[in-house]
């Protein structure tokens, strides 16, 4: 099945399928946006705690990606195994960071991605200077990740929790290749 794309207007901890989310973090260390509280509020610490304790012997790079699971033994209250974790300390283009974190998640075999409408919060007109520019940058980097990989089995969600706006945008926007459209 080729690589699918949804629009989802839900909390990305809740879809409907098990999902590995991904999460763009600063290098600093000030890890409290909407996607980071929303992972601390199903997951607890646990995917935080992971991850200090893998860089807390080294230097990060902007860029550097980390996959991280819960323990089989930790219990999860959302719909969500795993985190693809990219720094981003707002050196890049938003294309480059969405790029990449689906590249890493197809190296990792993931066949389900969730995406929030990252850098439309806290981080909005840093880089990109627009709620519009943002979304486009999302939405340029899923059709030109499914350009290079056509066959490739993977669903993207990309998730705008419940903005009407942003929901609406997308809604609109001409995704290559879709093999699945949900909405929900």
């Amino acid at each position: 099945m080729p690589v699918g794309v949804n629009i989802l207007a839900c909390d990305i901890t809740h879809t409907r399928e098990k999902v590995v989310i991904v999460a763009t973090l600063n290098i600093e260390g000030f890890w409290f946006s909407e996607i980071d509280s929303a992972i601390k509020r199903c997951g607890g610490s646990l995917f935080y705690l992971k991850l200090r304790d893998k860089i807390s012997r080294r230097h990060i790079n902007d860029g550097e990606l980390f996959f991280l699971s819960r323990d089989p033994d930790n219990y999860l209250m959302g719909n969500f195994d795993s985190v693809i974790f990219n720094f981003d300390d707002l050196k890049r283009p938003l294309f480059q960071v969405i790029l990449s974190s689906l590249e890493f998640a197809k190296e990792n075999k993931v066949t389900r991605v969730a995406i929030p409408m990252i850098r439309t919060g806290w981080y909005l007109g840093l880089y990109e200077k627009t709620t519009k520019d943002t979304l486009n940058s999302i939405a340029n980097a899923v059709n030109y990740f499914i350009w290079h990989n056509p066959d490739l089995n993977m669903i993207i969600d990309l998730v705008t929790y419940n903005n009407p706006d942003h929901q609406d945008y997308l809604d609109n926007f001409y995704f290559l290749n879709v093999a699945a459209q949900e909405k929900y």
